[in-house]
């Protein structure tokens, strides 16, 4: 009775957030209160030494998670590995963000994309103090170009598009990125994430983002390339 009571406050976010993902990506994001009865026990299990703050937020974003599953009638924990990601059920693949005030996720088939990165971030989070340690010298560029109000956003943006990107490429590399490794760049109007180090160097993935109230929301996607022997993990290529 109880678990259902939990699903009956946070029904609306159906239409919490209203987003045209691409085809094939299942999406849900919940600002309410979620409680541990939505856990499976194997959840609660992994869970159970969480203080109350990180426990209001494995749930929010488990729930999102279950409710992209629940779209394609599958139902199944989903655990973290040793690294901290999500072990999503076999055929498919995830992210899962959240920031103080706002989950989400997003879930796909395998056999459509290959990998999936969202992150949600609170408008204003970046502080100046921080950009040296997050930002090149190209990205402070384009930032300080801005007037504050702008800057504000841009640097939550940018700092949200890499945590995106990295959630999306760590399950097919296992590489681990420093944020000074990839560098926003901006094009024709559209945003995109450079690779500065490594196999796929210069090559360039589009990066998507939307905002729901103060909450910026950013947003990427891979689907196979090959290249002669070499599968690269961009959906848009810049040679």
């Amino acid at each position: 009775m109880k678990k259902s009571t939990c699903i009956q406050q946070v029904l609306f976010v159906f239409i919490l957030i209203n987003h045209s993902f691409p085809s094939g990506i299942i999406s849900c994001f919940t600002d309410q209160t979620v409680s541990e009865n939505i856990l499976f026990e194997e959840e609660k299990k992994q869970a159970e030494d969480y203080e109350s703050v990180r426990m209001l937020d494995f749930c929010r974003g488990r729930y999102c998670a279950h409710t992209c599953c629940d779209k394609i009638q599958l139902k199944a924990p989903i655990l973290n590995s040793v690294s901290g990601a999500p072990i999503w059920p076999k055929g498919l693949v995830g992210s899962i963000s959240h920031s103080k005030n706002l989950a989400g996720a997003i879930v796909a088939n395998k056999s459509s994309y290959k990998s999936l990165g969202v992150d949600i971030e609170t408008l204003g989070r970046v502080e100046k103090k921080l950009w040296n340690l997050f930002f090149t010298s190209n990205e402070i560029e384009f930032i300080s170009s801005a007037n504050p109000e702008e800057q504000d956003f841009y640097s939550t943006l940018f700092f949200s598009m890499k945590e995106s990107f990295y959630k999306m490429q760590f399950p097919i590399t296992n590489a681990f990125l420093d944020f000074k490794d990839c560098e926003v760049v901006f094009l024709e109007n559209r945003y995109f994430i450079q690779l500065l180090t490594g196999d796929y160097k210069r090559k360039l993935t589009e990066m998507f983002f939307f905002n729901y109230k103060n909450q910026v929301i950013t947003y990427t996607y891979c689907i196979e390339v090959e290249m002669g022997k070499t599968k690269t993990p961009t959906h848009y290529l810049n040679e």
